[in-house]
């Protein structure tokens, strides 16, 4: 908008107005996590739990395909991270434990529902992707 000063006026946006647009895109992209998760699959005949770093072991032994699915656990929670640090204004604590809260829930459905393994590594890069996000928003 042009001011009559002689320049633009610059528009800045509030808060409020800022998680007026943040939360509905967070919010789908949560739902998106459990779709991913959990409503997309079929069920399975493995129930498993995996012992800590057990995806280590395999990609050391070669497994590369563990490597991306790591990465991939990670990137899933980064709307998390934002989620808690952006719009709830939540510090690095309680985003742990809310990131730790989610996949927790997710890997507890996906092995009672038996469409999946309880995998602590799924967990531990679930919590990293939403820290490592809120540490960035933060910083």
């Amino acid at each position: 908008m042009f001011c009559a000063r002689g320049g633009y006026e610059r528009s800045v946006m509030t808060d409020r107005q800022k998680r007026a647009i943040l939360l509905p895109l967070l919010a789908g992209a949560l739902a998106l996590i459990l779709w991913i998760t959990l409503f997309s699959r079929f069920g399975s005949d493995v129930r498993v739990v995996y012992a800590p770093f057990w995806s280590y072991r395999e990609i050391a032994n070669g497994n590369t395909q563990l490597l991306f699915e790591n990465f991939e656990n990670v990137l899933l929670f980064v709307p998390v991270g934002l989620l808690a640090a952006w719009i709830l204004q939540i510090h690095l604590p309680l985003t742990f434990l809310l990131s730790f809260a989610f996949s927790l829930l997710i890997e507890c459905s996906q092995w009672l529902f038996w469409l999946g393994s309880f995998e602590i590594d799924d967990l531990l890069h679930n919590v990293l992707g939403g820290v490592l996000a809120a540490v960035l928003v933060k910083h």
